[in-house]
């Protein structure tokens, strides 16, 4: 993942994670527990020092009361540059990494 895209992923995406765990109430620990990590991993995660993997990225965004949905990515035909979207509070993530 490059730096840019990772910087776009935290930006963008975990902080919606961030929001949502607002919006219900949770604490840090709270998802730590629930998700069943060592504790301050979460912290870890929403501060961008460590990246979760799939899987447990997915079991967060459950835990969340979320789901995450893949589209297919569109390209600028101008720019070249693929086109990111974001919609309301859903979680959705496309990335021209190779």
């Amino acid at each position: 993942m490059s730096k840019a895209l990772g910087k776009h992923f935290h930006d963008q995406l975990i902080t919606q994670f961030i929001a949502k765990r607002h919006e219900l109430g949770y604490t840090q620990i709270d998802m730590d527990d629930v998700l069943g990590v060592a504790k301050g991993l979460v912290s870890k995660w929403e501060a961008g020092i460590r990246r979760p993997s799939g899987f447990l990225f997915c079991c967060w965004a459950d835990s969340l009361e979320c789901v995450l949905k893949l589209e297919k990515k569109e390209i600028n035909e101008k720019t070249g540059k693929v086109k990111i979207k974001w919609l309301n509070s859903c979680l959705l993530y496309t990335s021209d990494a190779a």
